[in-house]
């Protein structure tokens, strides 16, 4: 797929190119300085230094988990999250050609009726580019902040407890990585660990927001078009596709003979192998992003209870507190709402291919091109694969309010298990 410009199709190439994955995704157009491939392999080594961080990381967790089992298991969270940040990344990279070849079905000429329908198209890339936008500068803005912050409050010390009782003043950080160093050390080099520190969540942000931008903007044209067939199914018998300003109720009168010459059925045939084009492209995208999309859920789940229960914990330090949970719980609540908002609108434009069917003016046509009707209802109710935990569980609105609701019980029962001295 070529892209030369961003007005004839649903996807944000202003943002696509500024973040680096439309020169990963587009591996043979794109290039710099006459070389193909100098971003993917520029990506690949922001993974390894990602994973290096989060071995550090993990090494701090292991440090603490016998004297400070609350800050180790901080540690292992952000771990968790680091390493599930760069598998997104490696994701993208695997399967960087069928993930483009995906982006086909950003095009207004996707499908044949895309250039009839392209006022509903255009409604659709301009939502695409506004909720891509303001997911990037959500993202950036918590970035921001987050390493802000420490700079600010540059005179806060945070006192650590070591193996042998001791204990070190820090001064306030990100990641509080104080492993192997000792405290003048890293005091007086802060500026060369904060920058660090401040790498590797950038890094993970930047993961973050490239893997989710190229689901949302593909969950959005695949919508744009369910929602343009389903009206063109609706227009079946009433209006002339070719000519949408064409009222034909009032020939419904004439003999079937003349109705069959108006190439009615020749149009839903064209239709219904549009709608299973879009179909095609929406299992291409699951079989990729199915298992990435549904441990998502579980751990920004894991995130949201934990920052909430063991804040109390990390630190007697407001500002600490702040950078640590002030930030995390807004920034994954808002990327759990946004993955399910989007998938709802995906599942609901599914389903209205099938009421676009009834919609069309089949009870005035003849029984071949009623039974024709009858076949694309029961291909369109056929399709069952869905982003979907169990048989009656799918990733939806629904399930966004039902996981908040379990994570506030949970956060719940754990405070006042913490009151009670169980925890």
């Amino acid at each position: 797929m070529n892209i030369r410009g961003n007005s004839d199709r649903i996807f944000n190439l202003v943002l696509a190119k500024m973040f680096g994955f439309y020169q990963i995704l587009d591996t043979e157009s794109a290039t710099f300085l006459g070389r193909h491939n100098v971003n993917y392999t520029f990506f690949v080594f922001l993974i390894v230094y990602e994973c290096l961080i989060s071995a550090i990381v993990f090494l701090n967790g292991l440090y603490y988990c016998t004297n400070n089992i609350i800050e180790a298991m901080f540690y292992f969270g952000f771990m968790g999250n680091a390493m599930y940040a760069s598998y997104k990344m490696y994701l993208i990279l695997y399967h960087s050609k069928v993930i483009w070849d995906c982006f086909s079905a950003t095009k207004f000429d996707f499908t044949s009726y895309g250039v009839q329908g392209i006022h509903t198209l255009n409604k659709w890339r301009n939502l695409s580019i506004k909720y891509t936008n303001i997911y990037m500068m959500f993202f950036l803005t918590f970035l921001f902040f987050l390493v802000t912050v420490p700079l600010v409050f540059s005179n806060t010390f945070v006192t650590m407890k070591n193996h042998d009782g001791s204990t070190s003043s820090y001064r306030l950080s990100l990641l509080s990585l104080y492993l192997f160093i000792s405290e003048e050390t890293y005091n007086t080099y802060f500026y060369v660990f904060h920058t660090i520190e401040s790498s590797g969540i950038a890094i993970a942000v930047l993961f973050i927001l490239i893997f989710d931008t190229i689901v949302y903007t593909l969950v959005i044209a695949l919508s744009g078009q369910l929602q343009m067939i389903s009206t063109a199914f609706e227009s079946v018998g009433h209006k002339c596709l070719h000519s949408p300003n064409m009222n034909i109720d009032d020939k419904m009168k004439l003999p079937n003979e003349n109705i069959k010459y108006m190439g009615l059925k020749n149009e839903l045939k064209t239709l219904i192998i549009d709608h299973q084009r879009v179909l095609k492209k929406y299992d291409e995208f699951l079989s990729i992003f199915r298992p990435t999309l549904l441990l998502q859920v579980f751990v920004l789940s894991y995130t949201i209870i934990f920052v909430c229960v063991y804040e109390e914990d990390i630190t007697q330090y407001m500002v600490l507190t702040l950078v640590k949970s002030g930030f995390s719980i807004p920034f994954s609540t808002f990327q759990m709402y946004m993955s399910c908002f989007v998938f709802d609108t995906l599942e609901t434009k599914k389903d209205l291919i099938t009421f676009g069917l009834y919609s069309s003016n089949w009870t005035e046509m003849d029984i071949k091109f009623q039974k024709l009707i009858l076949l694309a209802m029961r291909m369109a109710n056929a399709h069952q694969n869905k982003l979907q935990f169990t048989r009656t569980r799918i990733i939806n609105m629904e399930i966004f309010y039902q996981t908040m609701r379990v994570c506030y019980t949970i956060v719940n029962v754990m405070l006042n298990c913490k009151k009670e001295k169980l925890l």
